[in-house]
């Protein structure tokens, strides 16, 4: 395929440093930029008729699965505001319901109060 020794050990380094960035970096740290950069890199090898699809199909779920993961980040921060908002609401129902008991006794005491004279 390559004739070179030199482009074919380039290549195998390639296949390497992408293998061991997915193996040693958590992966709460890789991000979706590098891993298109990663699957950019397997698709020009696929070109060159190198059998990549294991590399590629871990690449694809990696992307996935980050994806997903940011999306059930971006739930879980919109839950956390959603549920503020509720005690906040929930609070300021608490206190409208209160005042509005006290005015009630007033009126309440006003009318006995008128009553009795």
């Amino acid at each position: 395929m390559f004739q070179s020794s030199t482009t074919r050990s380039n290549v195998l380094e390639m296949l390497c440093g992408i293998y061991q960035k997915l193996e040693n970096v958590e992966f709460k740290y890789v991000t979706l930029v590098e891993l298109k950069s990663m699957l950019g890199v397997v698709q020009d090898l696929k070109s060159a008729r190198l059998d990549v699809w294991w590399l590629r199909e871990r690449l694809v779920k990696v992307c996935e699965a980050l994806q997903l993961s940011r999306g059930y980040h971006n739930l879980k921060m919109a839950l956390a505001s959603n549920c503020q908002d509720i005690e906040r609401k929930k609070k300021e129902l608490n206190i409208k319901g209160q005042a509005k008991m006290e005015k009630v006794s007033l009126q309440q005491k006003q009318v006995s109060t008128k009553r009795e004279l």
